[in-house]
């Protein structure tokens, strides 16, 4: 057991939740252009994943967290293409109109540590694996979402 898992613990038995219409929000320091051209990337390609995993209404995820990109299993997404759909809006499903840091929005609201802690490490593998590698074919690599995350 460990800090955060105790304060969740003692806000659940106190009564305390989360409420659903809320979203949980995570924030990577941004650290280059490429950096956060591969996480718009990764994030748009894999929209159908990250849209189950959210566990959030489409309705408000469409309204809060929206996703750009039209029809992804058919559309083969070029750089162009992301510059294009990618606004720099604060509701997107990943927000770069931060100055400092890139926002993953996508997410429901938790009170379940493990859930948060697997959500955390989601996000921490995808952000290392955009700054280690060169993302410009994932057209036949659809199933390598498990590998990237992990």
């Amino acid at each position: 057991s460990n800090q955060l898992e105790d304060m969740m613990q003692i806000i659940d038995e106190n009564g305390y939740g989360v409420k659903e219409s809320c979203g949980l929000h995570f924030h990577v320091t941004k650290i280059s252009g490429i950096q956060e051209n591969n996480l718009v990337y990764l994030t748009e390609y894999f929209k159908e994943n990250f849209t189950e995993l959210s566990k959030r209404d489409k309705t408000k995820l469409n309204r809060w967290a929206k996703f750009h990109t039209r029809n992804i299993e058919t559309e083969f997404l070029t750089k162009s293409m992301i510059d294009d759909c990618v606004s720099r809006e604060r509701y997107s499903a990943i927000n770069i109109s931060n100055r400092s840091t890139i926002e993953f929005r996508f997410f429901s609201g938790t009170m379940d540590y493990l859930e948060l802690m697997a959500r955390y490490e989601m996000i921490y593998n995808m952000n290392e694996y955009a700054l280690e590698n060169e993302i410009t074919d994932l057209k036949n690599k659809k199933n390598n979402f498990i590998a990237i995350i992990q």
